[in-house]
């Protein structure tokens, strides 16, 4: 039995309504892709926007405790990495060109490479995508991408770009800086002082 519907596939500005089941295979929602579950980025909030949370009975993955050399966690990872490999074929099938895959598409496949033999967490700097790797050996570089991984990640992991590819935020650079010293009213309508970041100097 049909349900009905919203298609803007002929002109997304005219809704036409039809009567069948969503196929998410057509029209505007053909190139929608589903966001992996990335574990390696739930423990770097964990130690950032979450640290309240480390003293908690339990850790990321809920079901596997906090000892992740039992069997339990094994299990809860090894789901997750089911989950993600389901989740890199739906995004790859969603691709307008899968020889040309996206950030989306680059970002599971790339979580599925660090952790194929391993359930422990990566850090940032192994985890880069795209054709121009961030530079582990460069602590400038590093310095950035912990901001960026930290700060952008949430957003900008599947919206527009990934943070973790270089040459994308290198070619936003300018559009980077213009939102960063961008002003930003208070309720009050007043603009607050600069924010300073971990190292104490101010980021203006």
């Amino acid at each position: 039995m049909g349900t009905q519907q919203t298609d803007w596939s002929v002109n997304p500005s005219i809704p036409i309504q039809v009567s069948q089941p969503m196929i998410f295979s057509l029209g505007v929602y053909r190139f929608a892709k589903p966001n992996y579950l990335d574990t390696d980025q739930w423990y770097d909030w964990k130690d950032f926007d979450y640290r309240g949370v480390s003293g908690s009975l339990n850790d990321v993955l809920f079901d596997g405790g906090r000892d992740q050399s039992t069997r339990d966690y094994t299990r809860a990872f090894d789901i997750i990495r089911k989950l993600n490999t389901g989740i890199a074929a739906e995004s790859l099938a969603a691709e307008k060109d899968s020889n040309k895959p996206t950030f989306q598409t680059l970002g599971v496949r790339k979580w599925l490479e660090l952790h194929q033999a391993s359930d422990f967490r990566k850090p940032y700097s192994v985890r880069s995508i795209g054709a121009s790797a961030w530079d582990a050996s460069n602590s400038d570089e590093m310095k950035l991408l912990r901001l960026l991984d930290n700060h952008c990640f949430r957003c900008h992991s599947s919206l527009r770009y990934n943070v973790f590819d270089k040459e994308a935020v290198g070619a936003r650079r300018d559009l980077i800086l213009l939102y960063l010293f961008a002003p930003v009213a208070d309720s009050r309508g007043e603009s607050p002082p600069r924010q300073h970041h971990a190292t104490g100097k101010g980021i203006n």
